[in-house]
């Protein structure tokens, strides 16, 4: 009796290192989506040099990949906006709900002169709890 519980230690060792890794693979899943908003914005200053916005959207988001990773999801997103020199930094704050009532949140920032901004998870709840990662955000129209 004593042999066969030893040979069932590595068994069980293997066996839940499979299942860590399982679920940090599934964990680290790409996301790429089409975002389409509308919202309003409120000039806080506006000279020759500088203008300074506010704005506050709402929209639903569309998964472009076939796992549909934040397929149907509704966003609302807040931010402020300084133009300079006509270079304009952004930061955004949004909020992306999925049909279950989970949601993430993430923050965006455009950086002078960039092409793409910057994103990153802040945090979720339910399913997306502990969600974490970055990426880039391009303007397509």
């Amino acid at each position: 009796m004593v042999q066969s519980k030893r040979l069932w230690i590595p068994f069980i060792a293997i066996l839940l290192g499979l299942l860590m890794f399982i679920s940090v693979a599934h964990s680290q899943q790409p996301v790429e989506w089409t975002q389409c908003f509308s919202g309003t914005s409120t000039i806080a200053a506006a000279t020759e040099e500088l203008k300074v916005f506010t704005f506050d959207s709402k929209g639903i988001v569309m998964s472009n990949l076939e796992s549909k990773v934040f397929d149907n999801m509704t966003s609302h997103c807040i931010g402020a906006t300084k133009v300079i020199g006509g270079q304009a930094t952004a930061l955004t704050y949004s909020k992306f709900l999925d049909p279950d009532g989970d949601f993430v949140v993430l923050e965006t920032t455009a950086a002078p002169g960039e092409k793409e901004s910057t994103f990153k998870f802040l945090g979720g709840t339910g399913k997306w709890k502990g969600i974490k990662g970055s990426g880039k955000i391009r303007v397509i129209a």
